[in-house]
Protein backbone atom coordinates (compact mmCIF):
# COMPACT_ATOMS: atom_id res chain seq x y z
CA UNK A 1 0.00 0.00 0.00
CA UNK A 2 2.73 2.55 0.99
CA UNK A 3 5.01 1.95 -2.01
CA UNK A 4 1.23 2.05 -4.58
CA UNK A 5 0.50 5.67 -2.71
CA UNK A 6 4.15 7.02 -3.40
CA UNK A 7 3.97 5.58 -6.55
CA UNK A 8 0.60 7.75 -7.05
CA UNK A 9 2.13 11.06 -5.78
CA UNK A 10 5.17 10.67 -7.69
CA UNK A 11 5.69 13.82 -8.83
CA UNK A 12 4.59 15.09 -5.06
CA UNK A 13 6.53 17.55 -3.56
CA UNK A 14 7.83 15.53 -0.98
CA UNK A 15 10.14 17.15 2.15
CA UNK A 16 13.78 16.49 1.78
CA UNK A 17 14.04 14.70 4.64
CA UNK A 18 11.44 11.96 3.01
CA UNK A 19 12.90 11.59 -0.48
CA UNK A 20 16.04 9.23 1.13
CA UNK A 21 13.36 7.24 2.56
CA UNK A 22 11.36 6.82 -0.73
CA UNK A 23 14.51 6.09 -2.64
CA UNK A 24 15.32 3.09 -0.52
CA UNK A 25 11.58 2.04 -0.33
CA UNK A 26 11.79 1.92 -4.29
CA UNK A 27 15.45 0.09 -4.12
CA UNK A 28 14.27 -2.33 -1.79
CA UNK A 29 10.67 -3.45 -3.17
CA UNK A 30 12.56 -4.33 -6.33
CA UNK A 31 14.70 -6.67 -5.01
CA UNK A 32 11.77 -7.84 -3.22
CA UNK A 33 10.35 -8.10 -6.36
CA UNK A 34 13.39 -9.51 -8.00
CA UNK A 35 13.91 -12.25 -4.87
CA UNK A 36 9.84 -12.77 -5.72
CA UNK A 37 10.83 -13.74 -9.28
CA UNK A 38 13.83 -15.75 -8.38
CA UNK A 39 11.76 -17.80 -6.11
CA UNK A 40 9.16 -18.37 -8.98
CA UNK A 41 12.05 -19.33 -11.30
CA UNK A 42 13.17 -21.69 -8.34
CA UNK A 43 9.62 -23.16 -8.16
CA UNK A 44 9.76 -24.36 -11.86
CA UNK A 45 13.13 -26.92 -11.62
CA UNK A 46 15.35 -24.85 -13.57
CA UNK A 47 18.39 -24.75 -10.99
CA UNK A 48 17.74 -20.84 -10.86
CA UNK A 49 20.00 -19.49 -8.03
CA UNK A 50 17.54 -17.29 -5.89
CA UNK A 51 20.28 -14.87 -3.93
CA UNK A 52 22.13 -14.40 -7.56
CA UNK A 53 19.08 -13.69 -9.37
CA UNK A 54 18.08 -10.72 -7.47
CA UNK A 55 21.28 -9.23 -7.19
CA UNK A 56 24.02 -10.26 -10.27
CA UNK A 57 21.98 -8.52 -13.80
CA UNK A 58 24.48 -10.65 -15.79
CA UNK A 59 23.67 -13.86 -14.11
CA UNK A 60 19.73 -12.21 -14.24
CA UNK A 61 19.90 -11.60 -18.18
CA UNK A 62 21.75 -15.50 -18.98
CA UNK A 63 18.79 -17.33 -16.54
CA UNK A 64 15.95 -15.39 -18.71
CA UNK A 65 17.93 -16.09 -21.97
CA UNK A 66 18.46 -19.86 -20.53
CA UNK A 67 14.50 -19.85 -19.72
CA UNK A 68 13.78 -19.72 -23.85
CA UNK A 69 15.33 -22.45 -24.49
CA UNK A 70 12.11 -24.69 -23.69
CA UNK A 71 9.18 -25.89 -25.51
CA UNK A 72 7.01 -25.51 -22.47
CA UNK A 73 4.54 -22.21 -23.12
CA UNK A 74 3.99 -21.29 -19.58
CA UNK A 75 7.76 -21.59 -19.19
CA UNK A 76 8.40 -19.52 -22.04
CA UNK A 77 5.83 -16.93 -21.40
CA UNK A 78 7.83 -16.08 -18.19
CA UNK A 79 10.98 -15.67 -20.18
CA UNK A 80 9.62 -13.25 -22.40
CA UNK A 81 7.67 -11.56 -19.00
CA UNK A 82 11.01 -10.90 -17.33
CA UNK A 83 12.76 -10.09 -20.82
CA UNK A 84 10.53 -7.03 -20.66
CA UNK A 85 10.49 -6.19 -17.23
CA UNK A 86 14.24 -6.27 -17.04
CA UNK A 87 15.19 -5.15 -20.53
CA UNK A 88 16.50 -7.78 -22.30
CA UNK A 89 16.45 -7.02 -25.91
CA UNK A 90 13.39 -9.47 -27.93
CA UNK A 91 15.96 -9.56 -30.42
CA UNK A 92 18.58 -11.87 -28.03
CA UNK A 93 15.59 -13.84 -26.48
CA UNK A 94 14.51 -14.61 -29.87
CA UNK A 95 17.80 -15.63 -31.48
CA UNK A 96 18.35 -17.45 -28.53
CA UNK A 97 15.11 -19.31 -28.71
CA UNK A 98 15.94 -19.76 -32.67
CA UNK A 99 19.32 -21.67 -31.77
CA UNK A 100 17.70 -23.89 -29.18
CA UNK A 101 15.21 -25.01 -32.09
CA UNK A 102 18.12 -25.71 -34.34
CA UNK A 103 19.95 -27.43 -31.67
CA UNK A 104 18.36 -28.87 -28.67
CA UNK A 105 14.76 -28.96 -29.17
CA UNK A 106 14.61 -32.24 -30.96
CA UNK A 107 11.80 -31.19 -33.16
CA UNK A 108 11.72 -31.48 -37.03
CA UNK A 109 12.74 -28.79 -40.02
CA UNK A 110 9.27 -28.66 -40.11
CA UNK A 111 8.34 -28.10 -37.00
CA UNK A 112 11.11 -25.51 -36.46
CA UNK A 113 9.56 -23.79 -39.55
CA UNK A 114 5.82 -23.86 -38.38
CA UNK A 115 7.37 -22.72 -34.30
CA UNK A 116 8.95 -19.67 -35.39
CA UNK A 117 6.33 -18.54 -38.09
CA UNK A 118 3.85 -18.81 -35.34
CA UNK A 119 5.98 -17.08 -32.71
CA UNK A 120 6.80 -14.45 -35.00
CA UNK A 121 10.86 -15.00 -34.41
CA UNK A 122 12.12 -13.22 -37.97
CA UNK A 123 10.11 -9.95 -38.05
CA UNK A 124 12.76 -9.06 -35.39
CA UNK A 125 15.17 -11.19 -35.95
CA UNK A 126 15.79 -9.57 -39.84
CA UNK A 127 16.20 -6.11 -38.10
CA UNK A 128 19.70 -7.00 -37.67
CA UNK A 129 20.94 -9.18 -40.59
CA UNK A 130 24.55 -8.79 -39.70
CA UNK A 131 24.12 -10.25 -36.20
CA UNK A 132 21.81 -12.54 -37.30
CA UNK A 133 23.89 -14.43 -40.06
CA UNK A 134 26.62 -13.61 -37.50
CA UNK A 135 24.70 -16.00 -34.61
CA UNK A 136 23.66 -18.75 -37.87
CA UNK A 137 26.76 -19.41 -38.91
CA UNK A 138 28.71 -19.76 -35.44
CA UNK A 139 25.76 -21.11 -33.83
CA UNK A 140 23.43 -22.92 -35.48
CA UNK A 141 24.98 -24.09 -38.45
CA UNK A 142 27.49 -26.27 -37.04
CA UNK A 143 24.55 -28.36 -35.28
CA UNK A 144 23.23 -29.20 -38.15
CA UNK A 145 23.96 -32.62 -40.05
CA UNK A 146 25.56 -32.48 -43.49
CA UNK A 147 23.04 -35.24 -44.62
CA UNK A 148 20.30 -33.47 -43.57
CA UNK A 149 19.15 -31.01 -46.49
CA UNK A 150 15.74 -30.29 -45.82
CA UNK A 151 17.12 -28.79 -42.69
CA UNK A 152 20.14 -26.79 -44.69
CA UNK A 153 17.37 -26.28 -47.32
CA UNK A 154 15.34 -24.18 -43.97
CA UNK A 155 18.92 -22.72 -42.84
CA UNK A 156 19.79 -21.27 -46.09
CA UNK A 157 16.20 -20.15 -46.52
CA UNK A 158 16.24 -18.31 -43.12
CA UNK A 159 19.63 -16.12 -44.03
CA UNK A 160 17.87 -15.07 -47.30
CA UNK A 161 14.80 -13.94 -45.94
CA UNK A 162 16.62 -12.06 -43.56
CA UNK A 163 18.71 -10.26 -46.22
CA UNK A 164 21.98 -11.96 -44.79
CA UNK A 165 23.89 -12.36 -48.70
CA UNK A 166 25.55 -9.28 -48.11
CA UNK A 167 27.77 -10.52 -45.51
CA UNK A 168 28.72 -14.09 -47.15
CA UNK A 169 32.25 -14.23 -48.06
CA UNK A 170 31.29 -18.10 -49.41
CA UNK A 171 31.65 -18.37 -53.43
CA UNK A 172 27.61 -19.45 -52.83
CA UNK A 173 25.00 -16.92 -51.87
CA UNK A 174 21.89 -18.32 -49.62
CA UNK A 175 19.87 -17.81 -52.82
CA UNK A 176 22.27 -20.30 -54.70
CA UNK A 177 22.88 -22.73 -51.63
CA UNK A 178 18.43 -22.87 -51.54
CA UNK A 179 17.93 -23.43 -55.50
CA UNK A 180 21.40 -26.21 -55.67
CA UNK A 181 19.89 -28.27 -52.35
CA UNK A 182 16.82 -28.28 -54.41
CA UNK A 183 17.94 -29.67 -56.87
CA UNK A 184 20.07 -32.29 -55.59
CA UNK A 185 17.80 -33.68 -53.00
CA UNK A 186 15.90 -35.14 -55.92
CA UNK A 187 18.53 -37.10 -57.06
CA UNK A 188 21.64 -37.14 -54.47
CA UNK A 189 20.63 -39.03 -51.34
CA UNK A 190 23.09 -39.31 -49.22
CA UNK A 191 24.80 -37.05 -50.32
CA UNK A 192 27.13 -34.79 -47.44
CA UNK A 193 25.97 -30.97 -48.50
CA UNK A 194 28.13 -29.18 -45.99
CA UNK A 195 31.19 -31.64 -47.38
CA UNK A 196 30.43 -30.53 -50.63
CA UNK A 197 30.46 -26.97 -49.93
CA UNK A 198 33.31 -27.09 -47.43
CA UNK A 199 36.31 -24.66 -49.02
CA UNK A 200 38.59 -26.94 -47.64
CA UNK A 201 37.90 -30.34 -49.37
CA UNK A 202 37.23 -30.84 -53.11
CA UNK A 203 33.57 -31.25 -53.93
CA UNK A 204 34.11 -34.51 -55.44
CA UNK A 205 35.43 -36.57 -52.21
CA UNK A 206 31.56 -35.40 -51.13
CA UNK A 207 29.87 -36.62 -54.48
CA UNK A 208 32.07 -39.80 -54.96
CA UNK A 209 30.21 -42.32 -52.57
CA UNK A 210 26.52 -41.42 -53.98
CA UNK A 211 27.46 -41.42 -57.68
CA UNK A 212 25.68 -43.74 -59.64
CA UNK A 213 24.94 -44.19 -63.27
CA UNK A 214 21.68 -43.37 -62.37
CA UNK A 215 22.26 -39.80 -60.92
CA UNK A 216 25.65 -38.75 -62.69
CA UNK A 217 24.41 -36.72 -65.77
CA UNK A 218 21.86 -35.23 -63.70
CA UNK A 219 24.79 -34.16 -60.75
CA UNK A 220 27.24 -33.36 -63.90
CA UNK A 221 24.61 -30.65 -65.11
CA UNK A 222 24.85 -28.62 -61.90
CA UNK A 223 28.42 -29.39 -61.27
CA UNK A 224 28.94 -25.91 -63.09
CA UNK A 225 26.97 -24.74 -59.60
CA UNK A 226 29.59 -25.65 -57.51
CA UNK A 227 32.62 -24.10 -56.39
CA UNK A 228 35.96 -26.54 -56.47
CA UNK A 229 38.75 -25.68 -53.66
CA UNK A 230 40.43 -23.59 -56.42
CA UNK A 231 37.76 -21.33 -56.25
CA UNK A 232 37.03 -22.34 -59.70
CA UNK A 233 33.18 -24.10 -60.49
CA UNK A 234 33.41 -27.78 -60.83
CA UNK A 235 33.07 -29.24 -64.76
CA UNK A 236 30.43 -31.87 -65.63
CA UNK A 237 33.41 -33.75 -66.78
CA UNK A 238 35.46 -33.98 -63.67
CA UNK A 239 31.91 -35.57 -61.79
CA UNK A 240 32.07 -37.97 -64.45
CA UNK A 241 35.70 -38.81 -64.39
CA UNK A 242 35.14 -39.07 -60.84
CA UNK A 243 32.11 -41.54 -60.82
CA UNK A 244 34.00 -43.59 -63.71
CA UNK A 245 37.16 -44.18 -60.73
CA UNK A 246 34.55 -45.52 -58.30
CA UNK A 247 32.79 -47.58 -61.02
CA UNK A 248 36.29 -49.35 -62.30
CA UNK A 249 37.17 -50.05 -58.81
CA UNK A 250 34.12 -50.62 -56.74
CA UNK A 251 31.35 -51.17 -59.31
CA UNK A 252 28.20 -49.61 -60.27
CA UNK A 253 24.64 -50.56 -58.76
CA UNK A 254 23.23 -50.89 -62.36
CA UNK A 255 26.01 -51.12 -64.84
CA UNK A 256 29.00 -53.36 -62.90
CA UNK A 257 26.88 -54.83 -59.77
CA UNK A 258 30.30 -56.60 -58.49
CA UNK A 259 33.76 -55.14 -57.59
CA UNK A 260 36.32 -56.39 -60.28
CA UNK A 261 38.46 -59.24 -59.05
CA UNK A 262 40.33 -60.84 -62.11
CA UNK A 263 41.82 -59.95 -65.19
CA UNK A 264 38.74 -60.60 -67.13
CA UNK A 265 36.75 -58.72 -65.12
CA UNK A 266 39.17 -55.74 -65.14
CA UNK A 267 38.95 -55.76 -68.38
CA UNK A 268 35.09 -56.03 -68.35
CA UNK A 269 34.96 -52.79 -66.05
CA UNK A 270 37.43 -50.51 -68.11
CA UNK A 271 34.95 -51.51 -71.24
CA UNK A 272 32.01 -50.19 -69.46
CA UNK A 273 33.61 -47.25 -68.46
CA UNK A 274 35.27 -46.73 -72.01
CA UNK A 275 31.87 -46.06 -73.20
CA UNK A 276 31.61 -43.28 -71.58
CA UNK A 277 34.96 -41.31 -72.31
CA UNK A 278 33.20 -38.85 -74.56
CA UNK A 279 31.92 -36.74 -71.38
CA UNK A 280 35.40 -36.88 -70.17
CA UNK A 281 37.63 -33.67 -71.43
CA UNK A 282 41.24 -34.82 -72.17
CA UNK A 283 42.89 -33.61 -68.77
CA UNK A 284 40.14 -35.75 -67.01
CA UNK A 285 40.90 -38.32 -69.57
CA UNK A 286 44.36 -38.59 -68.34
CA UNK A 287 43.40 -38.48 -64.59
CA UNK A 288 41.21 -41.21 -64.86
CA UNK A 289 43.62 -43.40 -67.41
CA UNK A 290 46.43 -42.92 -64.68
CA UNK A 291 44.21 -43.80 -61.76
CA UNK A 292 43.65 -46.98 -63.12
CA UNK A 293 47.12 -47.61 -64.65
CA UNK A 294 49.58 -45.80 -62.06
CA UNK A 295 48.10 -45.95 -58.65
CA UNK A 296 48.75 -47.52 -55.80
CA UNK A 297 45.51 -50.06 -56.38
CA UNK A 298 46.39 -50.42 -60.25
CA UNK A 299 49.97 -51.73 -59.46
CA UNK A 300 49.00 -53.63 -57.00
CA UNK A 301 45.87 -55.49 -58.05
CA UNK A 302 45.91 -55.20 -61.70
CA UNK A 303 48.49 -57.22 -64.09
CA UNK A 304 51.12 -55.45 -66.63
CA UNK A 305 48.99 -57.01 -69.51
CA UNK A 306 45.63 -56.05 -68.11
CA UNK A 307 47.30 -51.91 -67.92
CA UNK A 308 48.94 -52.25 -71.14
CA UNK A 309 45.89 -53.52 -72.80
CA UNK A 310 43.63 -50.56 -71.50
CA UNK A 311 46.41 -47.97 -72.48
CA UNK A 312 46.29 -48.83 -76.02
CA UNK A 313 42.40 -48.69 -76.44
CA UNK A 314 42.68 -45.20 -74.36
CA UNK A 315 45.15 -44.13 -77.06
CA UNK A 316 42.75 -45.46 -79.70
CA UNK A 317 40.12 -43.66 -78.17
CA UNK A 318 42.17 -40.87 -78.16
CA UNK A 319 42.91 -41.07 -81.95
CA UNK A 320 39.02 -41.44 -82.45
CA UNK A 321 38.64 -38.41 -81.37
CA UNK A 322 40.82 -36.26 -82.69
CA UNK A 323 39.82 -37.61 -86.19
CA UNK A 324 36.14 -36.61 -85.42
CA UNK A 325 37.49 -33.12 -84.62
CA UNK A 326 39.39 -32.85 -87.83
CA UNK A 327 36.18 -34.02 -89.30
CA UNK A 328 34.02 -31.74 -88.15
CA UNK A 329 37.01 -28.85 -88.95
CA UNK A 330 37.81 -28.53 -85.55
CA UNK A 331 40.87 -26.60 -83.92
CA UNK A 332 42.19 -28.83 -81.25
CA UNK A 333 41.43 -26.36 -78.53
CA UNK A 334 37.62 -27.56 -78.41
CA UNK A 335 37.48 -29.99 -75.75
CA UNK A 336 40.24 -29.47 -74.05
CA UNK A 337 40.99 -27.82 -70.23
CA UNK A 338 43.61 -25.45 -69.21
CA UNK A 339 45.92 -26.20 -72.23
CA UNK A 340 45.58 -29.78 -72.14
CA UNK A 341 44.41 -31.18 -75.55
CA UNK A 342 43.62 -34.17 -76.97
CA UNK A 343 47.27 -34.05 -78.58
CA UNK A 344 49.02 -33.73 -75.14
CA UNK A 345 46.37 -36.60 -73.67
CA UNK A 346 47.73 -38.89 -76.54
CA UNK A 347 51.13 -38.02 -76.26
CA UNK A 348 51.29 -38.57 -72.19
CA UNK A 349 49.43 -42.01 -72.51
CA UNK A 350 52.16 -43.35 -75.40
CA UNK A 351 54.53 -42.72 -72.89
CA UNK A 352 52.36 -44.31 -70.24
CA UNK A 353 52.80 -47.28 -72.75
CA UNK A 354 56.24 -47.22 -73.17
CA UNK A 355 56.53 -46.76 -69.10
CA UNK A 356 54.74 -50.23 -69.02
CA UNK A 357 56.46 -51.69 -71.75
CA UNK A 358 60.22 -51.02 -69.30
CA UNK A 359 58.44 -53.29 -66.48
CA UNK A 360 59.50 -56.40 -68.26
CA UNK A 361 63.28 -55.29 -68.18
CA UNK A 362 65.80 -57.58 -66.44
CA UNK A 363 66.59 -54.83 -64.45
CA UNK A 364 63.32 -54.06 -62.98
CA UNK A 365 61.93 -57.72 -62.73
CA UNK A 366 65.77 -58.06 -60.41
CA UNK A 367 64.43 -55.52 -58.23
CA UNK A 368 60.69 -57.53 -57.89
CA UNK A 369 62.30 -60.75 -57.12
CA UNK A 370 65.33 -59.96 -54.50
CA UNK A 371 64.45 -60.92 -51.19
CA UNK A 372 65.95 -57.05 -50.00
CA UNK A 373 62.66 -54.87 -49.14
CA UNK A 374 64.16 -51.94 -49.94
CA UNK A 375 64.72 -53.11 -53.49
CA UNK A 376 60.90 -54.16 -53.40
CA UNK A 377 60.27 -50.76 -52.87
CA UNK A 378 62.37 -49.33 -55.67
CA UNK A 379 60.47 -51.21 -57.81
CA UNK A 380 57.19 -50.31 -56.72
CA UNK A 381 58.09 -46.60 -56.87
CA UNK A 382 59.49 -46.98 -60.31
CA UNK A 383 56.25 -48.29 -61.70
CA UNK A 384 54.11 -45.79 -60.48
CA UNK A 385 56.56 -43.05 -61.48
CA UNK A 386 55.55 -43.62 -65.60
CA UNK A 387 58.86 -42.56 -66.03
CA UNK A 388 57.87 -39.05 -64.96
CA UNK A 389 61.18 -36.83 -64.87
CA UNK A 390 60.80 -35.73 -61.05
CA UNK A 391 59.50 -38.53 -59.72
CA UNK A 392 62.25 -40.53 -60.97
CA UNK A 393 64.72 -38.09 -59.84
CA UNK A 394 63.44 -38.33 -56.32
CA UNK A 395 63.41 -42.39 -56.27
CA UNK A 396 67.00 -42.59 -57.77
CA UNK A 397 68.23 -39.76 -55.12
CA UNK A 398 66.26 -41.61 -52.55
CA UNK A 399 67.97 -44.86 -53.57
CA UNK A 400 71.76 -42.85 -53.32
CA UNK A 401 71.17 -41.05 -49.97
CA UNK A 402 70.14 -45.50 -49.26
CA UNK A 403 73.63 -46.55 -49.95
CA UNK A 404 72.92 -48.01 -53.29
CA UNK A 405 76.00 -47.89 -55.83
CA UNK A 406 76.27 -45.90 -58.83
CA UNK A 407 75.63 -48.81 -61.78
CA UNK A 408 72.96 -49.40 -59.82
CA UNK A 409 71.20 -46.02 -60.04
CA UNK A 410 72.57 -45.47 -63.63
CA UNK A 411 71.02 -48.58 -64.87
CA UNK A 412 67.20 -47.31 -63.02
CA UNK A 413 67.65 -43.98 -65.35
CA UNK A 414 68.88 -45.96 -68.62
CA UNK A 415 65.47 -47.84 -68.23
CA UNK A 416 63.34 -45.32 -67.42
CA UNK A 417 61.87 -43.61 -70.76
CA UNK A 418 63.76 -40.90 -71.78
CA UNK A 419 65.00 -37.97 -72.17
CA UNK A 420 65.02 -37.83 -68.64
CA UNK A 421 67.78 -35.00 -68.96
CA UNK A 422 69.43 -36.88 -65.62
CA UNK A 423 72.13 -38.37 -65.08
CA UNK A 424 74.05 -40.59 -62.30
CA UNK A 425 76.60 -37.68 -61.51
CA UNK A 426 73.07 -35.25 -61.81
CA UNK A 427 71.67 -37.67 -58.72
CA UNK A 428 75.27 -38.30 -56.71
CA UNK A 429 74.75 -33.83 -56.63
CA UNK A 430 71.12 -33.64 -56.00
CA UNK A 431 71.69 -36.19 -53.25
CA UNK A 432 74.76 -34.02 -51.71
CA UNK A 433 72.64 -30.96 -52.20
CA UNK A 434 70.24 -32.80 -49.70
CA UNK A 435 72.16 -33.39 -47.40
CA UNK A 436 74.30 -30.19 -47.10
CA UNK A 437 70.69 -28.50 -46.32
CA UNK A 438 70.31 -31.63 -43.46
CA UNK A 439 73.92 -30.74 -42.16
CA UNK A 440 72.66 -26.82 -41.91
CA UNK A 441 69.61 -27.30 -40.78
CA UNK A 442 67.02 -25.52 -42.71
CA UNK A 443 65.26 -29.00 -44.56
CA UNK A 444 61.86 -29.36 -42.92
CA UNK A 445 61.66 -32.49 -40.71
CA UNK A 446 60.04 -34.71 -43.22
CA UNK A 447 62.76 -33.73 -45.67
CA UNK A 448 65.61 -33.93 -43.88
CA UNK A 449 68.19 -36.64 -43.70
CA UNK A 450 69.01 -38.83 -40.88
CA UNK A 451 72.63 -38.81 -40.31
CA UNK A 452 73.60 -36.75 -43.08
CA UNK A 453 77.45 -37.04 -42.28
CA UNK A 454 76.84 -40.60 -42.45
CA UNK A 455 74.86 -40.80 -45.42
CA UNK A 456 77.66 -38.51 -46.78
CA UNK A 457 80.74 -40.86 -46.02
CA UNK A 458 78.80 -43.79 -47.74
CA UNK A 459 78.14 -41.78 -50.73
CA UNK A 460 82.19 -40.58 -50.62
CA UNK A 461 83.03 -44.52 -50.29
CA UNK A 462 80.23 -45.47 -53.26
CA UNK A 463 82.32 -42.74 -55.90
CA UNK A 464 85.79 -43.74 -54.53
CA UNK A 465 84.55 -47.42 -55.01
CA UNK A 466 83.33 -46.41 -58.60
CA UNK A 467 85.86 -44.45 -59.55
CA UNK A 468 88.36 -47.40 -58.48
CA UNK A 469 85.66 -49.99 -60.81
CA UNK A 470 86.53 -47.16 -63.52
CA UNK A 471 83.13 -46.16 -63.93
CA UNK A 472 83.93 -42.12 -64.08
CA UNK A 473 80.39 -41.21 -63.55
CA UNK A 474 81.97 -38.49 -60.18
CA UNK A 475 85.09 -37.94 -59.35
CA UNK A 476 86.79 -36.34 -56.00
CA UNK A 477 86.68 -32.76 -58.02
CA UNK A 478 83.26 -33.37 -58.36
CA UNK A 479 82.31 -33.49 -54.77
CA UNK A 480 85.08 -30.89 -53.83
CA UNK A 481 83.25 -28.37 -56.18
CA UNK A 482 79.23 -29.47 -54.27
CA UNK A 483 81.22 -29.78 -50.61
CA UNK A 484 83.40 -26.50 -51.12
CA UNK A 485 80.06 -23.85 -50.46
CA UNK A 486 79.36 -25.60 -47.01
CA UNK A 487 82.82 -25.99 -46.03
CA UNK A 488 83.45 -21.79 -46.65
CA UNK A 489 80.63 -20.92 -45.12
CA UNK A 490 81.65 -19.19 -41.89
CA UNK A 491 78.15 -18.71 -40.46
CA UNK A 492 78.13 -22.60 -39.98
CA UNK A 493 80.04 -24.28 -37.17
CA UNK A 494 83.03 -26.00 -37.46
CA UNK A 495 82.82 -29.09 -36.33
CA UNK A 496 80.64 -30.62 -39.06
CA UNK A 497 82.43 -28.33 -42.03
CA UNK A 498 85.53 -30.37 -40.19
CA UNK A 499 83.95 -33.99 -40.30
CA UNK A 500 83.19 -33.32 -43.80
CA UNK A 501 86.06 -32.47 -45.09
CA UNK A 502 87.82 -35.58 -43.22
CA UNK A 503 85.59 -37.79 -44.86
CA UNK A 504 86.53 -36.69 -48.10
CA UNK A 505 90.61 -36.59 -47.52
CA UNK A 506 90.05 -40.47 -46.08
CA UNK A 507 88.09 -41.65 -49.26
CA UNK A 508 90.36 -40.23 -52.36
CA UNK A 509 93.90 -40.18 -52.55
CA UNK A 510 94.47 -36.27 -53.29
CA UNK A 511 96.25 -34.61 -54.74
CA UNK A 512 98.91 -32.24 -53.11
CA UNK A 513 97.24 -29.54 -54.10
CA UNK A 514 94.08 -30.88 -52.94
CA UNK A 515 95.02 -31.77 -49.43
CA UNK A 516 96.66 -28.27 -49.25
CA UNK A 517 93.20 -26.93 -50.56
CA UNK A 518 91.21 -29.26 -47.42
CA UNK A 519 94.18 -27.97 -44.99
CA UNK A 520 93.19 -24.42 -46.07
CA UNK A 521 89.16 -25.24 -45.50
CA UNK A 522 89.96 -26.45 -42.01
CA UNK A 523 92.13 -23.57 -40.72
CA UNK A 524 89.77 -21.11 -42.05
CA UNK A 525 87.12 -23.11 -41.04
CA UNK A 526 88.68 -22.82 -37.34
CA UNK A 527 89.84 -19.10 -37.41
CA UNK A 528 86.57 -17.96 -38.84
CA UNK A 529 85.24 -19.47 -35.51
CA UNK A 530 87.26 -17.88 -33.07
CA UNK A 531 89.89 -15.18 -34.76
CA UNK A 532 87.21 -13.70 -37.39
CA UNK A 533 89.61 -10.90 -38.05
CA UNK A 534 92.84 -12.66 -38.42
CA UNK A 535 92.95 -13.40 -42.22
CA UNK A 536 94.50 -16.74 -43.68
CA UNK A 537 96.10 -17.97 -47.27
CA UNK A 538 96.94 -21.28 -48.68
CA UNK A 539 100.46 -20.10 -48.41
CA UNK A 540 100.21 -19.71 -44.65
CA UNK A 541 99.75 -23.37 -44.05
CA UNK A 542 101.61 -24.82 -46.86
CA UNK A 543 104.61 -26.71 -44.88
CA UNK A 544 104.98 -27.77 -41.36
CA UNK A 545 107.06 -24.48 -40.14
CA UNK A 546 104.60 -21.80 -41.38
CA UNK A 547 101.80 -24.21 -39.50
CA UNK A 548 103.28 -23.68 -36.25
CA UNK A 549 104.19 -20.36 -37.15
CA UNK A 550 100.66 -19.13 -37.12
CA UNK A 551 99.57 -21.48 -34.20
CA UNK A 552 102.01 -19.24 -31.60
CA UNK A 553 100.46 -16.45 -33.55
CA UNK A 554 97.00 -17.10 -32.70
CA UNK A 555 98.56 -19.13 -28.92
CA UNK A 556 100.09 -15.40 -28.05
CA UNK A 557 96.54 -13.63 -28.76
CA UNK A 558 94.06 -16.57 -27.02
CA UNK A 559 93.00 -15.36 -23.74
CA UNK A 560 89.93 -17.32 -23.06
CA UNK A 561 88.46 -20.94 -23.02
CA UNK A 562 87.08 -20.89 -25.94
CA UNK A 563 90.01 -19.97 -27.81
CA UNK A 564 92.27 -22.58 -26.59
CA UNK A 565 89.35 -25.09 -26.66
CA UNK A 566 89.62 -23.69 -31.13
CA UNK A 567 93.26 -24.08 -30.75
CA UNK A 568 92.76 -27.91 -29.84
CA UNK A 569 90.38 -27.94 -32.98
CA UNK A 570 93.09 -26.43 -35.09
CA UNK A 571 95.76 -29.25 -34.18
CA UNK A 572 93.77 -32.17 -34.84
CA UNK A 573 92.88 -30.30 -37.98
CA UNK A 574 96.43 -30.66 -39.20
CA UNK A 575 98.77 -33.39 -39.64
CA UNK A 576 101.18 -33.93 -36.87
CA UNK A 577 104.15 -31.55 -36.31
CA UNK A 578 107.30 -33.81 -36.56
CA UNK A 579 110.08 -31.01 -35.96
CA UNK A 580 112.82 -31.94 -32.96
CA UNK A 581 112.13 -27.66 -32.18
CA UNK A 582 108.46 -28.51 -31.76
Amino acid sequence: MVTKYVSDYANANWPMELVSLIEQLHYYNERLVDFTQAQILHGLGRGVDVQRFATDAQYKTETILGLTETLEESVYSIALSLAQRYQVPLWEVYMTHLEYLFSDSGLSTAEIEGRAQTLGLLDTLKTNPGSFYEHMTKYVYPTIEGKDLQRLLYYFTLLENCACSQFVKHAIKPDSHIKLIKKLKAVASGLDYKKLTDAQISPLEALQPILTSQNVLAISKLASRIPDINVEMLSSSSVHATWLKKTFWNGDPQLLKKAPDSGAEWSRAYDICRKYFERLNPRDLITFTDEITFSSCAATKLTVENRTEMTKKTIAAVKQFMEKQKKKGLEDSTQTCNSVTYEVAFNHLQQSLAHLGTLSHDFINHLKSTDKDSLHKYSYLYDVSRSEKEKIKELAITMCVQGESLSTIKKLLDVAVGPLGIGARDVVQYSVEKLIVSLRGNSLESCSVKQPLKVLENIVKEVHLSSERGEAIVSSDDLLEWLRPFCGDDTLPVKPRIDVLQIMEQAFNLSDDDIKLLLFFRTQAVLKASWPVKKAEVVDIENEEKRYALFLELLDISHNRTEFQHLVLLLQAWPPMKGAEM
